[in-house]
């Protein structure tokens, strides 16, 4: 299950719809073993409607902060702006990060959904996703 703040996921909702009709694309990061709390996006080295890749030394930079802040990519997250929010082949076979969940948000409906996933080895499956609210 991916338990994900209300307001995290609202600030991804707002880039995906900011980029469009490009894939928007980025991270959620946060404590392991915690909640993703902090919103990362990333720029798409693709600038394509239908695939994604980060910029190679965008992703290095955010990867070396994560480690100085002791934090992980809990969620590698990225909009599909004309389909289903489930992977595409492409997004199965350039899946990095086995141990993080995968977040994609479709605006091909009147209203954004977003659907988690796990992708290993190939094989991509649904996971539950739960919005939480926090107190601050």
């Amino acid at each position: 299950m991916l338990a994900i703040p209300g307001g995290v996921l609202g600030a991804v909702v707002d880039h995906c719809r900011a980029q469009a009709p490009v894939e928007a694309c980025g991270i959620i990061a946060g404590w392991p073993g915690g909640l993703p709390t902090r919103v990362i996006p990333m720029a798409n080295a693709e600038a394509s409607e239908h695939l994604w890749r980060f910029h190679r030394e965008q992703q290095l930079a955010v990867w070396r902060e994560l480690d100085e802040r002791g934090e992980d990519p809990l969620v590698i997250w990225h909009s599909h702006p004309t389909s289903p929010a489930r992977p595409s082949r492409a997004d199965i076979q350039l899946a990095g990060e086995p141990g993080a969940h995968h977040l994609i948000v479709s605006l091909a409906g009147a209203e954004p959904t977003a659907r988690a996933w796990r992708i290993r080895d190939g094989n991509a499956v649904e996971d539950e996703l739960t919005v939480v609210t926090m107190e601050v």
